[in-house]
């Protein structure tokens, strides 16, 4: 019968050897990263986003544990937006949902996603070359787990940042990292903001806010243990048209979400204050940090996107 020992030992005909089995073990797991864009009458950006995400796909800087797709949910559009999206062939899904909100469209592109990631790029912006591959990559222990053990981090508590680029025409201008102290600050640039799709899902965007929906989300993600990891990456070009044509509406809502979340301390809401009332041209000149600028400079494109 022979030695028990040896057979033991021995391997099946053709099962993969002891190297093939640990070099399987310490895969890391394929990952998909869900690209959402909103649009309402975007004709005349969505075609540059959509390059931008064909180009992302055939990437050669693209993780191998990535695969990569993308969710348009369009509000209503009257205008070519729609055929123009079908006919790049860069969408795997295009959803129509009329009269609905920013918010509420993106809520519903994260529903619609199959990734385990996401990422929001609005119609007219678009992935800097290389630059969302180089996130992926630097926050791959963040966004994969261990490459020793192929596993995610524990409940997906991190979400991995990097910085963004605005344009105006000709002029281009890279922003510092966002430092969040203050509490009415925004913690990180959605544009370069990497999501698990298990927070979005367990922390929607309050779609009761027209302009700052994002910067509620994360000060409430943050305060239910979740942390942003920054990487001085840039990854998006973002439109930096109309910064000041709703600045004081953006306020009312900072303000509003700080009183009714508990986003700040006296302090805080007293510059809030100031600045709807009297102290406008002060904080400007100042340069705050604070949300009083940061957020006034991150989020007026998307109203002008859609």
């Amino acid at each position: 019968m022979g030695d028990r020992s040896d057979r033991q030992g021995a391997l099946l005909p053709g099962s993969p050897s002891t190297k093939t089995l640990e070099y399987t073990a310490s895969m890391p797991r394929q990952i998909r990263l869900s690209i959402i864009t909103v649009t309402l009458n975007a004709e005349a950006g969505i075609q540059r986003t959509a390059q931008s995400i064909q180009a992302l796909k055939i990437s050669t800087l693209l993780p191998r544990w990535i695969s990569i797709e993308a969710v348009l949910v369009d509000g209503g559009s009257n205008d070519h937006t729609l055929q123009l999206a079908e006919g790049s062939g860069a969408y795997e899904q295009i959803v129509s949902l009329p009269g609905s909100s920013l918010y509420e469209a993106m809520n519903h592109g994260v529903q619609c996603a199959s990734g385990d990631l996401v990422i929001f790029l609005n119609s007219g912006d678009y992935f800097l070359p290389g630059g969302l591959e180089q996130l992926l990559s630097a926050g791959a222990n963040h966004l994969q787990g261990s490459e020793d053990h192929g596993l995610p981090p524990c409940h997906e508590r991190s979400l991995v940042s990097g910085s963004i680029v605005f344009y105006a025409g000709s002029t281009y201008r890279t922003l510092p990292r966002p430092r969040g102290r203050s509490p009415l600050s925004m913690p990180a640039f959605q544009p370069a903001l990497i999501y698990w799709k298990s927070a979005l899902i367990r922390f929607p965007f309050d779609s009761r806010y027209t302009i700052i929906a994002d910067y509620v989300q994360l000060k409430l993600l943050i305060q239910a243990g979740y942390s942003i990891i920054h990487f001085p990456i840039a990854v998006t070009a973002f439109s930096a048209g109309g910064i000041s044509s709703s600045n004081r509406r953006r306020l009312e809502e900072a303000y509003s979400a700080a009183c009714t979340y508990s986003f700040g301390n006296g302090i805080s809401r007293w510059l809030a204050l100031l600045w709807l009332s009297r102290g406008r041209s002060l904080l400007w000149r100042l340069q705050t940090t604070t949300l009083l600028t940061t957020k006034s400079k991150t989020l007026c494109s998307k109203e002008e996107a859609l």
